[in-house]
């Protein structure tokens, strides 16, 4: 049943059984269609391009959502046009259908289902409104973020908070590999692996903006710098404490200990620093302890 379109070669692909398409492969030849049809008209590949090469990922996670939330819905509106005996056909060809499991480490898996899944959510919502204008106009002013995905539409609570740098410096030696939006799905699947959906709900809803450095170093090792701003200042403040959640289940640190800022600091094999700055709050994350010290600095009184 898998197919896929290249927005790179203009191309797209359906794997073929016998002289004719089953129903399931021309379903699959839908979506893909819609796929190629859009790109044609909106050119959204060479933008999601664009904003993977400016490490942008979170708008462009946004992008995916709703060209495969627009693949998907075309998909019910085609099953809807069929005659009762061809929808039949193509039922059983879904009963009979064995999905291979999925041997891929969850936060692969969260990431994988979610555009389809929650982007559909988002341009069903814009399709039954107003059709398929609506959604033509959504490739005009496309989402600019997960968070708008997944709460299903633009509001004032999906703007998104354009973060400058982070302050904290990569150690001496590391080499910084990432400078990018850490975004709402990247909260969501970061917190669901460890403490579950619903604290990951309550971790993502009310992000506003975030940014953060990844840096490598000699033996593998990785620093994270991750700045992120709320929505409101209590949405850091809540964050905050579920991140020592997070360090205490999730990270080689031990204990956390809280801060006077309303931070924390925990250090074991790992290392993980918290604090309050003027936009929301910074995480650190060391997998060599001694090399935190430098780069939290800039963030001490």
């Amino acid at each position: 049943m898998a197919g896929f379109y290249s927005s790179e070669d203009k191309e797209l692909v359906i794997p073929a059984s016998g002289e004719e398409f089953t129903g399931l492969q021309t379903l699959t030849l839908v979506h893909e269609l819609i796929h190629a049809l859009t790109d044609q008209h909106f050119d959204f590949g060479s933008r999601m391009e664009d904003l993977a090469d400016s490490q942008l990922y979170d708008p462009a996670s946004g992008l995916v959502g709703l060209v495969e939330g627009d693949a998907i819905v075309s998909e019910f509106v085609y099953v809807n046009t069929l005659d009762a005996a061809a929808r039949d056909r193509l039922y059983a060809e879904f009963a009979a259908l064995e999905l291979p499991e999925l041997d891929i480490p969850l936060f692969m898996e969260l990431a994988l289902y979610f555009p389809y899944d929650k982007g559909y959510q988002y341009v069903a919502n814009r399709w039954r409104d107003g059709g398929w204008p609506a959604v033509n106009e959504m490739y005009l002013d496309p989402p600019g973020s997960t968070e708008e995905i997944y709460l299903g539409a633009p509001s004032p609570a999906t703007v998104v908070i354009e973060m400058e740098r982070p302050a904290g410096a990569l150690s001496e030696g590391y080499e910084e590999i990432y400078d990018y939006t850490w975004g709402f799905l990247d909260i969501l699947v970061m917190f669901e692996q460890v403490l579950g959906p619903e604290v990951a709900v309550d971790a993502a809803v009310g992000w506003g903006g975030g940014r953060s450095l990844v840096g490598y170093g000699p033996d593998r090792q990785v620093v994270l710098v991750w700045e992120y701003a709320g929505d409101t200042p209590d949405e850091a403040v809540e964050l905050a404490g579920l991140l020592g959640d997070y360090a205490l289940a999730g990270m080689d640190v031990g204990t956390p200990q809280p801060r006077e800022d309303g931070g924390f600091v925990a250090s074991g094999g790992d290392y993980v620093f918290v604090a309050p700055i003027p936009e929301g709050l910074v995480l650190v994350a060391c997998s060599d302890p001694s090399v935190c010290p430098s780069v939290t600095a800039p963030y001490l009184p």
